[in-house]
């Protein structure tokens, strides 16, 4: 159980000791670097952070863009669709009918009123 290193006498137990003394020396006199490691790994955690929430937020934007575009993409075809019935009698008959009011010859108009009470 002893042994002879350079005129001293050690024990097992006694050189256990020192190795775990030896480990607590290093982290009390490394103490910066665990906190400049510990500074880093907050930055890295707040950046990731950040970046989630922008993604989050970029996503949310395009899921409307993309609906605005449906509305808008239909919108175009009935335009298109209007303006390739222009030359259509029927068509022009409708429009005359529902944007200015009007009613052909020989048909009679009728309002229905609203009571405000």
């Amino acid at each position: 159980m002893w042994q002879v290193n350079s005129k001293r006498a050690y024990s097992a137990k006694s050189v256990f000791i020192s190795r775990d003394r030896g480990k607590w020396d290093w982290i009390v006199r490394s103490w910066w670097m665990l906190l400049f490691w510990g500074i880093c790994f907050g930055l890295y955690s707040h950046a990731v952070h950040k970046k989630k929430v922008a993604y989050s937020e970029l996503k949310q934007k395009i899921t409307e863009l993309e609906s605005a575009k449906q509305l808008l993409l239909a919108e175009k075809e009935d335009l298109l669709l209007q303006i390739h019935s222009q030359n259509d009698e029927a068509w022009t008959e409708m429009v005359l009918k529902k944007k200015l009011g009007l009613v052909p010859a020989g048909q009679q108009k009728v309002y229905f009123q609203q009571d405000s009470d």
